[in-house]
């Protein structure tokens, strides 16, 4: 049966079920909530975005899917209609693993409506039906437990927000955007799902900057993220007077890793890149 029947009928459930997000943990984000399940981790993102916008936000979270869930992973999508909304699912499963990331888009008058969750079908179905029906930009659902944002940082390391600038609050990771050509944007990774983490947003800072007419020059760099020695990629693109940046790299932290990207405007990383990179 497609998913989209299948939230449909978790909807129609009894209004007396346990709720599927009962017990969870529930962390603000800057804009929803990070469900903690224990099998299962959703999250719910209510943004102003529309149109063309949205539609590049939710392509690119699921093209980041398959590197957290798997050699082999494929994605598959579905649209249709829930609670009177036009709703577009993706699925990424990969052979031989039971849990999958499902993304769904709603449309809202005031924006679109984020959907993530990871983890086995049947909970993720009725999960998601529970975070669709949520009061747009709403309290945490009831029966989950609210807990406290962790303190804004990277791998330990505080990140100060300079003025001007927008913080952004992700699930195991952060960012900060000051401009569209001048953002960093970081998440923690385990150690298993780190090198397809880096292969993966490689590809697409690449192909952030394969634009007709730019000369593009590669590099390895030695650098520090969050304090940690290791090796930028850089990718310096040039079109006459024009110039762009993108740089990523992966650091040990703690028990596993951290990995950044950032843009900046010019042939040097800008200012929002050096919140949690430096020089060797």
């Amino acid at each position: 049966m497609p998913i989209v029947a299948l939230l449909v009928l978790a909807l129609a459930a009894s209004p007396k079920a346990p709720s599927p997000l009962a017990k969870c943990e529930a962390t603000p984000l800057d804009d929803g909530w990070q469900y903690d399940c224990g099998d299962v981790v959703a999250l719910v993102q209510d943004r102003s975005e529309v149109g063309e916008r949205a539609r590049k936000s939710l392509d690119a979270m699921v093209q980041a899917a398959p590197a957290t869930v798997g050699e082999g992973a494929k994605t598959r999508s579905e649209k249709g209609e829930l609670l009177g909304r036009d709703v577009e699912l993706f699925v990424t499963e990969a052979p031989g693993n039971p849990d999958a990331k499902y993304h769904a888009a709603m449309s809202y008058e005031a924006g679109t409506r984020f959907l993530l969750c990871h983890g086995g079908s049947d909970r993720c179905v009725r999960v998601i039906a529970a975070l669709a029906a949520a009061p747009w930009r709403g309290a945490n659902v009831p029966g989950s437990i609210r807990k406290d944002a962790p303190p804004f940082a990277i791998a330990g390391r505080a990140v100060k927000v300079p003025a001007g600038c927008e913080r952004k609050v992700q699930p195991n990771g952060g960012g900060v955007v000051c401009a569209k050509t001048n953002w960093v944007v970081w998440v923690a990774v385990d150690e298993a799902s780190a090198p397809r983490v880096v292969a993966s947003n490689g590809d697409n800072m690449r192909k952030t900057l394969d634009r007709p007419g730019w000369k593009r020059k590669e590099t390895e760099v030695p650098c520090r993220l969050a304090g940690a020695r290791t090796t930028c990629t850089r990718l310096l693109a040039e079109s006459g007077k024009d110039a762009l940046v993108v740089q990523w790299a992966l650091a040990p932290a703690g028990d596993g890793h951290v990995f950044a990207s950032c843009m900046g405007l010019g042939t040097k990383p800008g200012s929002a890149c050096a919140l949690v990179f430096d020089a060797p």
